[in-house]
């Protein structure tokens, strides 16, 4: 396997930084617990403001990855098509890259 240099890390973290949001944003609702009563950073909740959607599909995702399909449709029905559609948009991210990446080296070869 090839070691990659500081600088190919780098381009590597630019070019595919919403893949690595997404994920991150997953991996952080899988932590987080899906019961209502813990901390916010929902701008809504601080105004007082109970029914926010996002706050919703952020409690939704946590409670699919917890288990909890029922309570997951209770806070908000689409928590697990966004799942699906966070997951699939970062897996195309990183194939386009990696795509982008073969594609440039095969013309290099061939046109040196």
């Amino acid at each position: 396997m090839k070691r990659l240099r500081p600088k190919e890390l780098w381009d590597f973290l630019k070019k595919n930084l919403e893949g690595f949001i997404w994920l991150s944003a997953l991996l952080l609702l899988a932590l987080m617990s899906p019961a209502l009563d813990t901390p916010s950073l929902c701008v809504f909740r601080w105004l007082g403001i109970e029914s926010c959607p996002g706050c919703g599909l952020g409690h939704s995702v946590s409670a699919v990855f917890h288990g909890q399909i029922k309570a997951s449709f209770n806070y908000h029905p689409l928590g697990i098509f966004a799942i699906f559609i966070l997951s699939i948009r970062s897996i195309l991210v990183f194939k386009a890259y990696f795509l982008y990446q073969k594609q440039k080296s095969q013309y290099y070869d061939q046109n040196l």
